[in-house]
């Protein structure tokens, strides 16, 4: 999986915190990682999902210092529903996509948009993918809306109470992580090559 993360230091700073096997120091935060939603019902009885959207909870200003440290290679997943995030919007947006294979660059499924149906036996998994992030440094959520036995509900998806959050640090300089004849080395990274 091709990533990203930024972290509030220099060069070094970064290579002596990176822990075995290349794995980001504990201090880094992921960029705009994507998220990874598995629904389920309870029972055989369907649930109608209605809809989706992003609840901004908190926002400050852009990290003005620090580094931007791509790890791994950018590489392939399962078919999902997918769905891009547009977080610069107010109120943010999401937009179905078509899955694509990594491999052939053709369709696998076509893109569907809500409602879904979903029960014990018959679940949806959706993959929700940051790409305009907020304008700055912002924590959010997702908010799942359903409807089950004729009660509307929602469901807060919150990242264990954590919650997501995007940074933009398009300014800062990156590097990429890889490893070298003394240990893990930072290399400095292309910007086009931090995208997925």
């Amino acid at each position: 999986m091709c990533s990203s993360g930024w972290f509030d230091g220099t060069a070094k700073q970064y290579l002596s915190q990176v822990r075995p096997g290349g794995v980001a120091p504990q201090a880094a935060v992921d960029l705009n990682p994507p998220i990874q939603v598995t629904v389920q019902g309870r029972t055989q009885q369907s649930v109608i999902l209605t809809g989706m959207h992003i609840n901004v909870t908190a926002r400050h200003p852009k990290p003005a210092t620090g580094i931007v440290v791509q790890t791994g290679q950018c590489g392939g997943g399962v078919t999902q529903r997918h769905f891009d995030v547009n977080l610069s919007a107010t109120p943010p947006t999401f937009t179905a996509k078509p899955a694509v294979d990594d491999y052939t660059g053709k369709v696998t499924s076509p893109a569907v948009n809500f409602p879904y149906k979903i029960s014990l036996t018959d679940p949806e998994v959706f993959e929700l993918d940051v790409t305009k992030e907020c304008a700055g440094d912002c924590t959010f959520t997702v908010v799942l809306d359903w409807v089950a036995d004729g009660k509307n509900g929602s469901s807060i998806l919150d990242n264990q109470g954590r919650g997501f959050r995007s940074i933009d640090a398009a300014s800062l300089p990156r590097y990429q992580l890889q490893p070298g004849t003394n240990g893990m080395e930072l290399q400095p990274a292309t910007r086009g090559g931090n995208k997925r």
